[in-house]
């Protein structure tokens, strides 16, 4: 009686266990190494092509060998199998479903470093300051993005921008021109595509500047001034924002804006030159990484 019950499961095991034979009803279907639809893609199977696959499936996939000679796992959506009756498959699709929108769930959060390029305007100088050759800069930003759900995040951005240069105003005048800005700011990140591996949004942001510093030295032939301004300006920026995943838990991140901030400054009798309000916004571009938290 004992060996009976032994056999009986050892066959029943087999049984649930065994493969069958499935046609693919999606044209290049994809197989995964785990049954799970962030995994890594190890093989595509063409449509009507027939493959083994195992009775049971884990998590909406089915364990399966393919032409190539490859064992992974192909979504229970993407295949009609004698032994998987249509409920069985709808309940394959759905925890397929299921499967990917808990992947998606568990990215909370985002931290993306990047760095770039920046334009300033430099508009709204007084005629004796010469920022013809102080057009372009340098800056770096850190932020961090908080999912609010599957297509909004929640956005802090801090930045650091930089642009110096020197130049020639007369044959008796020279001028050293620097500025620099920390904007920290808040917004809200918009993701209307949201795929497997690209990601695009758009984001508005708003803040100000803990810290502007502007310094102007001028000097002649006879004589050489230097004055500093400080301010804390207010700032705004709107971007374009696209990412694309080559892991798990890390992106390639590529950051287009158009950042606004602008500062008053009063009269310098040093320089001899009036009061005046400058608009240092400008077109921002950056390059860096996305880790998934």
């Amino acid at each position: 009686m004992k060996k009976a019950i032994i056999v009986f499961g050892l066959v029943f095991g087999l049984s649930v266990n065994a493969a069958q034979t499935a046609k693919v009803v999606v044209e290049n279907a994809n197989v995964y190494d785990k049954p799970q639809a962030d995994s890594s893609v190890v093989g595509t199977v063409p449509k009507d092509a027939s493959i083994s696959v195992s009775n049971v499936p884990t998590n909406g996939f089915f364990k399966s060998r393919i032409p190539s000679g490859v064992i992974g796992w192909i979504s229970g959506s993407d295949i009609l199998a004698a032994g998987v009756t249509p409920g069985a498959k709808t309940a394959a699709a759905v925890a397929t479903k299921n499967t990917k929108d808990s992947n998606f769930t568990s990215e909370q959060s985002r931290l993306l470093i990047s760095g770039g390029l920046q334009t300033l305007n430099n508009k709204g100088f007084p005629t004796g300051i010469s920022v013809t050759n102080s057009k372009s800069g340098y800056g770096g930003t850190i932020e961090m993005q908080f999912k609010i759900n599957e297509n909004f995040y929640w956005g802090g951005r801090a930045e650091y921008l930089l642009s110096s240069s020197s130049q020639t105003v007369s044959s008796t005048i020279t001028q050293t021109f620097s500025f620099h800005t920390l904007p920290v700011m808040a917004g809200i990140m918009y993701v209307p595509i949201h795929k497997q591996k690209f990601r695009l949004g758009v984001g508005l942001y708003a803040g100000f500047s803990m810290m502007t510093s502007l310094t102007i030295a001028q000097s002649t032939t006879l004589s050489s001034a230097t004055v500093t301004y400080t301010s804390t300006d207010i700032c705004e920026m709107g971007n374009l924002q696209g990412s694309y995943s080559i892991s798990s838990s890390l992106g390639i991140l590529a950051d287009v804006g158009y950042r606004m901030q602008s500062a008053s400054y009063p009269a310098s009798t040093s320089l001899n030159v009036e009061a005046f309000k400058a608009d240092f916004g400008g077109l921002v571009t950056r390059l860096g990484v996305e880790i998934k938290l």
